[in-house]
Formats: structure tokens, C-alpha cells, sequence
């Protein structure tokens, strides 16, 4: 983590993402965020399964905004990584950008459709 830290980020990144301000899609994309954590965090994943949020980025999260990871999960003793999108063209968009070898870190994506939440395993689509 601390060698991709360092390959990924610039020293400018930090003022640019605290100079920037929260519209109403930030809004709208951090309440979809916190219904995928109540999802996954009521969620019977039956057999002994469990899941745990370990970590949800915020306003201006640099994690978010550079290596496009919402949520860091512990899923039955792995950590994995989510990115959620507010529709499904939102999640298209992002699956062409994972078909075209960005955001290798991230390996869920979570979007909602007729308001309910689907999970695409991104590690099969690439």
C-alpha cells in the first residue's frame, strides 16, 4: 500500500482535493454510498459468511478520488475493495473504464437500479 501511495500521488493532489467543494452529486453519491455500508452491513451472506465495512472515504476521500475505492470491506478474511456508482449507466461507464485497464485496484462494483443494490465482480470482467 505505502509503494502505490507513492506511485499514485502527487504532492498537488492534496490542495486540489481540499480546495474542492461538495455539490449535489457528491450529495447524492455519499447517500448511495451509505445505503450499499447498510446493505452490506444487514446483509445474511449465510454459511458462516460476514461481512465488515472497514473503511468508507468521505467528502474529498483522495483514496475515492485517486484510485476510485469507496469502501474497503473484510469479506470472510480478505479485504476487498468497492466503488459505487447512483445508476447504471454510471456502472457501464466505469466497467468500459475497468475493460480498459483502469482502476485495477477495485474490485467490487456496487451500483443501485430501480432502487435496488447489485454487486459486479470486476475481477471477472477484466
Amino acid at each position: 500500500i505505502k509503494n502505490l501511495f507513492i506511485d499514485t500521488f502527487e504532492p498537488y493532489d492534496l490542495v486540489e482535493i481540499a480546495g474542492n467543494k461538495l455539490g449535489e452529486t457528491d450529495r447524492i453519491g455519499l447517500a448511495t454510498e451509505n445505503e450499499v455500508v447498510e446493505f452490506l452491513n444487514n446483509k445474511d451472506w449465510g454459511e458462516g459468511n460476514y461481512m465488515k465495512v472497514e473503511r468508507q472515504g468521505g467528502d474529498g476521500d483522495f483514496i475515492d478520488m485517486k484510485l476510485a475505492t469507496d469502501l474497503i470491506v473484510l469479506f470472510n478474511g480478505r479485504y476487498r475493495t468497492i466503488q459505487v456508482k447512483t445508476s447504471p449507466s454510471q456502472a457501464r461507464r466505469f466497467k468500459n473504464d475497468v475493460k480498459s485497464g483502469r482502476y485495477k485496484e477495485v474490485d467490487i462494483l456496487a451500483y443501485k437500479e430501480a432502487g435496488e443494490v447489485k454487486f459486479v465482480n470486476l475481477n471477472k470482467e477484466r
